[in-house]
């Protein structure tokens, strides 16, 4: 006998076996549960963080460690007592959607700078539109930083400064 023939003369699937084929055919991310993952109040900030996104992205231990490269024991082990490198935090961060941008201090900017800051904070009306404005200002400097154009102009002004 043939193999169709077989399947053919098999009585038809129960109700339950089609919902276990069905199930089985759709994207692991339709049936995602609610995470288990939980954020230790005694970790780092930024490990906390991670852990917080985790849970809110409903990201698993192992689905983090595929994405970024850094091993489960590294996370597990931010929970308690170590505390995260700048390369495995990147790394999770990113992974997660995230990017780590190093940001100055207020007093450590020139005055002209400051005065300026102060002015377009004026034109805020609560810190959730200031942020998404610091938000929206870092992304595009992003996408100017990482075009040549611009970083040929910032040479050629860092020369012209050097050479003055």
């Amino acid at each position: 006998m043939f193999p169709s023939s077989r399947v053919a003369t098999e009585p038809p699937p129960t109700k339950h076996a089609k919902l276990r084929i069905v199930v089985a055919m759709q994207s692991p991310s339709t049936f995602k549960r609610e995470s288990k993952i939980t954020v230790p109040m005694r970790a780092n900030p930024l490990a906390r963080l991670v852990f917080a996104e985790m849970k809110s992205q409903r990201v698993t231990y192992g689905e983090l460690e595929w994405r970024s490269g850094v091993l489960i024991s590294t996370f597990k082990a931010w929970r308690t007592d170590n505390s995260p490198g700048l390369l495995s935090i990147e790394a999770a961060l990113g992974a997660l959607g995230w990017a780590l941008v190093p940001v100055p201090e207020l007093r450590t900017l020139p005055p002209h700078v400051r005065e300026r800051l102060a002015e377009i904070g004026q034109l805020f009306e609560t810190d959730q539109q200031a942020l998404a404005a610091a938000v929206l200002a870092t992304a595009e400097w992003r996408q100017r930083a990482s075009s040549s154009s611009y970083r040929l102009a910032a040479a050629a002004r860092e020369t012209e400064h050097i050479a003055a």
